[in-house]
């Protein structure tokens, strides 16, 4: 009984990490940029979405401070 329990223990186990696509990344050695930007780690995808996110409110801050043009003053 204690040895089925165990195997049934270890399959859900391995079931829960391969759908729920949780990695720990103690199978990948990264280096360089790739260490801090993957798709691999849990860590990796939320410094992409952050990047992604600082990059939009970037372009708005910078169309919204923007200064306007202004008209032509003609003189007569």
């Amino acid at each position: 009984m204690y040895i089925f329990s165990n195997m049934t223990m270890s399959i859900n186990r391995l079931r829960t990490e391969i759908m729920g696509g949780h990695d720990a990344g103690t199978h990948h050695q990264f280096t360089g940029i790739a260490k801090y930007f993957n798709s691999y780690t849990i860590t990796g995808r939320r410094n992409c979405v952050l990047a992604t996110y600082a990059s939009i409110a970037a372009l708005i801050l910078f169309f919204k401070l923007k200064p306007k043009k202004q008209k032509a003053v003609k003189s007569s």
